[in-house]
């Protein structure tokens, strides 16, 4: 069951520590590139294609101490946050004809159900329609882990709704 909590900001804090890249980075830095090329749409290798190796990664790194050149290294704190495992969550309700009529729109990460969206046709308000898109939104939720959950709403109208369906 999610707690019940209405969160109205919540900003993720992100904890990098930069510092000068060392010999010890070498085989972080050839996962991280490595993973890059078979992830990332735009790069200049594709997967396969560099021929980056362990040992070539190490000697770079010497050359660049010994040539007395900075090299910053940025690493995301994951060992402490863990994966965020994010996915999306996108609801939608339809009328008979297939008209859309109401949706929502998030995601889960971190064990948070968050909610950017949530739109119901003004014609179709006030028919349970938002209630049963926020409990199948928490239904998907429990099932993906999540014990939490967030909405951000420039709506004035929203805190009250959101009270009511016990998010």
């Amino acid at each position: 069951m999610l707690e019940n909590n209405i969160n109205w900001v919540i900003s993720m804090v992100y904890e990098f520590n930069i510092r000068e890249r060392t010999l010890e980075d070498s085989k972080m830095f050839l996962e991280f590139i490595n993973q890059l090329d078979i992830e990332a749409e735009y790069m200049l290798f594709e997967e396969g294609e560099r021929n980056a190796t362990l040992e070539s990664i190490r000697k770079n790194t010497v050359k660049t101490i010994e040539d007395g050149d900075i090299c910053y290294i940025a690493i995301y704190n994951n060992k402490i946050v863990g994966p965020d495992n994010h996915e999306l969550l996108n609801i939608v309700e339809y009328k008979d004809n297939h008209e859309i009529i109401g949706g929502l729109l998030g995601g889960t990460y971190w064990g948070w159900l968050y909610i950017s969206i949530l739109w119901v046709d003004e014609k179709y308000r006030h028919q349970g329609i938002g209630k049963k898109l926020i409990a199948e939104a928490k239904q998907e939720a429990e099932k993906r882990g999540c014990k939490y959950a967030h909405v951000d709403t420039m709506s004035f109208q929203a805190p009250k709704f959101y009270k009511k369906t016990s998010l």
